[in-house]
């Protein structure tokens, strides 16, 4: 009986080992199925559309919902999408879903879809090049896996209460105009792009690990929550109702101001329940600083910021405004406040020492205001400072050479006048009656080769007395005379 026993469970054993054999060899005998349509985009017709792609691990290209689907879209059985998944316009589609999708290589584009579109279920889904959630506004509810990664989401006009959130830096996060979602967290160390918040009902919006972005907006946010931030790279824009107020304790940098050119601005406009800009860290904007129209703002305390790469726009009801380490203001500081007790003088004190554009303050019962302060840092696009200090040695050294040249050609324009006749010392001139009667023929000195040419001048009676006793007769005669150039040498005619 034993033997029949113990032969009993060896029979047994070999049977188990032999189906996990076979098992074994079955799984690894099925490779992954790629499905490569005959074009780079395969289009949904109908659910019998996605159920023949079942077979398939990975899905070549894109899938497109077409416009005509209705109903429920469920892709069951693949993994991966190399493409795109797009559903745009298709009316009668109500929802799309996913059990085994983990990864969609491109973008995630779903808009503009109707009241009745209420599911987007996609719980293994880990990432995607981009995920774009717009203009649905029957949608509730949004399931992906927790740690979803993407490069680019925007959630617009919905009706999600929460939003996918991501596990990883990203390049946009643009959430608007979704006016029942909850309030949100985002674990992410950095934005590289943009980071935009519009209209999205009671929401705050927090980021405990956020450290640097490069461009965030937030319009009609209650509260916004960025407890690590240092640096935003390019503006830092709020517009409208912060009812709680900012918290960035440690943001020091907006902007950039490198070669006296900055870039990157700070406004916080129109937030009347605003009390605290809760930016003590702060220290450089590269563009212009706009505080406007916070009503409910009754000081402004910016006390570690020191240079402004633009100008200073401060526009409300507060009573005082204290910058107390600024340094430089590149442009001009404009003030206007409904408060009285304002004191304009503390900040004219600044100006063109720190204040370089011109300084303007109103209050409700005085104003002042001063011109920009010369331009002093900046080169001209015209001439250089070293050809303008060449210009002011050169044009007195040119009016002093011209002079001196004036002097020497009139001088010699002068001496060249004269019509000189040499008379012997027997009394006569050249020229004149001989005793007996006669004529001396002599009528001049002979001309040397090369001489300048022939002259006319008028005469002008003067006579001299040369050394040795002769005679100069100038312009006897009364009328003009032509006269032939001589070399002369010394005060003596040859």
């Amino acid at each position: 009986m034993f033997l029949w026993s113990t032969l009993f469970v060896l029979l047994q054993c070999n049977s188990v080992r032999g189906t996990r054999q076979i098992q074994k060899r079955q799984i690894t005998a099925t490779p992954p199925t790629t499905c490569t349509p005959s074009s780079a985009t395969t289009t949904i017709n109908s659910q019998a559309d996605a159920k023949a792609l079942s077979t398939c691990f990975v899905i070549a290209g894109s899938v497109l919902v077409s416009t005509a689907v209705n109903g429920t879209i469920s892709f069951d059985g693949p993994q991966n999408i190399t493409g795109n998944l797009i559903a745009d316009s298709a009316d009668l589609l109500t929802g799309l879903s996913s059990s085994s999708l983990s990864n969609i290589s491109g973008d995630i584009i779903i808009t503009n879809l109707s009241n009745t579109f209420d599911v987007f279920n996609f719980p293994s889904l880990g990432s995607a090049g981009s995920l774009t959630l717009s203009s649905l506004p029957g949608l509730g509810s949004v399931e992906t896996l927790q740690g979803f990664t993407t490069k680019s989401m925007t959630i617009s006009n919905t009706s999600l209460g929460s939003a996918p959130l991501l596990s990883n830096d990203t390049e946009i996060l643009d959430i608007n105009n979704n006016f029942r979602i909850g309030d949100l967290a985002f674990n992410l160390a950095s934005i590289s792009t943009s980071l935009n918040f519009d209209s999205n009902g009671a929401a705050t919006f927090s980021f405990p690990k956020l450290v640097w972005a490069s461009n965030i907006t937030a319009i009609n946010v209650p509260q916004l929550n960025l407890p690590v931030l240092a640096v935003v790279n390019n503006s830092f824009g709020i517009y409208g109702s912060l009812e709680v107020g900012l918290n960035a304790p440690q943001l020091t940098t907006i902007g950039t101001f490198e070669n006296a050119v900055g870039t990157g601005s700070l406004s916080v406009v129109s937030s009347p329940e605003l009390t605290t800009l809760g930016l003590g860290s702060l220290r450089l904007i590269g563009g212009n600083l706009s505080v406007i129209g916070n009503n409910a703002l009754r000081s402004i305390a910016l006390t570690a910021l020191q240079t402004v790469g633009g100008g200073m726009d401060l526009e409300g009801g507060f009573h005082s405004a204290n910058f107390s380490s600024l340094v430089s203001v590149k442009k001009a500081m404009s003030i206007q406040t409904t408060d009285s007790s304002f004191d304009c003088s503390t900040y004219k004190a600044l100006d063109f020492t720190v204040i370089q554009g011109g300084f303007e303050c109103r209050t409700i019962n005085s104003s002042m205001s001063t011109a920009p302060a010369p331009v002093v840092d900046s080169p001209s696009p015209g001439i250089s400072p070293g050809a303008k200090a060449g210009f002011g040695i050169a044009i007195p050294l040119i009016a002093v050479l011209s002079a001196g040249a004036t002097f020497f050609w009139l001088r010699h324009k002068k001496r060249n006048r004269m019509t000189v006749t040499v008379a012997p010392r027997l009394g006569y001139s050249i020229g004149a009656e001989l005793p007996g009667g006669g004529k001396n023929e002599e009528k001049g000195l002979p001309v040397q080769v090369n001489e300048l040419g022939e002259y006319y001048f008028k005469p002008v009676p003067e006579a001299h007395e040369l050394c040795g006793g002769e005679t100069v007769e100038e312009g006897r005669g009364g009328g003009e005379m032509r006269v032939e150039r001589v070399q002369e040498s010394g005060s003596s005619v040859i």
